[in-house]
């Protein structure tokens, strides 16, 4: 094992102004953030003999490292070069692949941590493995690094379709009304922290599920449906909505007891309208939500990033956001089972790529 201050040099970058780029000219290159060219001046945070090196962000993009073979400067971003004991005795490449994993590790375990400082860095220990076990890693994780960007791609061509606003025939109609004619929703409960949900550990045969402001996991507990002072919906099915993180972002949740934490609202269809919606059964209702899903999206996201609030804006979402005077049919059972098919390639294709994650830390280890 040796640590990080044994095998290199770590240069801290600094803060460069865009004024200070304006106002001097060159060729050098300062990188920043996610490897990306802020501007060119005349200074370097390198000179010949340092280089190849590595180049990490301190801030944001944390874990992304570059190697780098000609002279630039660092805005926000660190440099690592090697000591004259190990330029025999590793493949720099090799840290590239290696060192994210324990960057990522380090800020999270460390509470508060925003910044990758030296002192988090210079004292990361590292097993370093001959330089054949490194370049055959090095070659298996070229090859997974090329489906992952495969991957990536395709994830990102669903999303832009899942938040692409659908013109409807509905919207080309001057009649509209007011969302919370036909929909109510379900408070936040601040008391349903983790403390909270212990304290409140289910002790009669109903319960009721504890939904967090995840997008993925969004079950975060359970607690007796009888307690007072508790938002709940019960034996409905509705649309959670993450108010924080990525915020806007909705999900069908099938009929049962619900409950959220701080971080989510719940929108249910009123009982009373839904003659005034055609709608007859609970069948019709779930995919009449799913449709308002496939509306409302991108309107929330839109929203959520125009928004002064750090909190999703429901309350005046429910007061101000017209919609169209949807009606069920027939059609909308097409329109969301293609949705649906959509959405299950996305958490297919996050699935892959949460274990081509895995597969490359699990070479990492030894």
């Amino acid at each position: 094992m040796a640590k990080i201050s044994e095998i290199f040099y770590i240069v801290q970058g600094h803060q460069i102004t865009d004024e200070e780029i304006y106002t001097s000219i060159g060729e050098y290159p300062i990188y920043t953030g996610n490897n990306d060219i802020k501007g060119y001046w005349d200074k370097t945070i390198v000179n010949e003999k340092m280089l190849p090196c590595l180049s990490y962000p301190t801030k944001a993009f944390a874990g992304n490292i570059s190697i780098h073979t000609n002279l630039f400067d660092a805005n926000n971003t660190a440099i690592l070069y090697l000591k004259e004991k190990y330029k025999d005795e590793v493949e720099l490449e090799w840290f590239k692949y290696i060192l994210p994993a324990f960057f990522l590790d380090k800020m999270t375990s460390k509470e508060g941590v925003s910044y990758l400082n030296k002192d988090i860095v210079q004292d990361i220990d590292i097993k370093i493995p001959s330089k054949e076990i490194q370049k055959a890693q090095i070659d298996l994780l070229k090859i997974i690094e090329k489906k992952e960007e495969v991957v990536r791609k395709d994830i990102s061509i669903l999303e832009k379709l899942l938040n692409k606003h659908i013109l409807f025939k509905e919207d080309l109609e001057n009649e509209k009304i007011l969302i919370s004619e036909i929909l109510s929703y379900i408070s936040r409960n601040d008391s349903l922290s983790e403390e909270g949900i212990y304290k409140m550990y289910p002790r009669s045969k109903e319960t009721t599920k504890v939904l967090s402001g995840s997008t993925e996991d969004v079950a975060y507990g359970e607690i007796d449906s009888n307690l007072d002072d508790i938002h709940y919906l019960k034996d409905r099915q509705c649309l959670h909505i993450v108010t924080r993180g990525k915020a806007g972002k909705l999900t069908f949740i099938n009929k049962g007891n619900y409950a959220t934490n701080t971080n989510a609202f719940l929108l249910y269809i009123k009982k009373d309208k839904w003659s005034k919606l055609n709608i007859k059964n609970e069948y019709e209702e779930e995919i009449f939500l799913k449709f308002l899903k496939i509306y409302l999206q991108p309107i929330f996201y839109s929203v959520s990033s125009n928004s002064d609030v750090s909190v999703f804006p429901l309350t005046d979402i429910m007061k101000k956001l017209y919609i169209p005077k949807f009606k069920y049919n027939e059609e909308y059972i097409k329109i969301t089972k293609l949705i649906d098919e959509v959405e299950n390639k996305e958490k297919n294709l996050n699935a892959i790529l949460r274990e081509i994650e895995n597969v490359k830390i699990k070479m990492l280890i030894y």
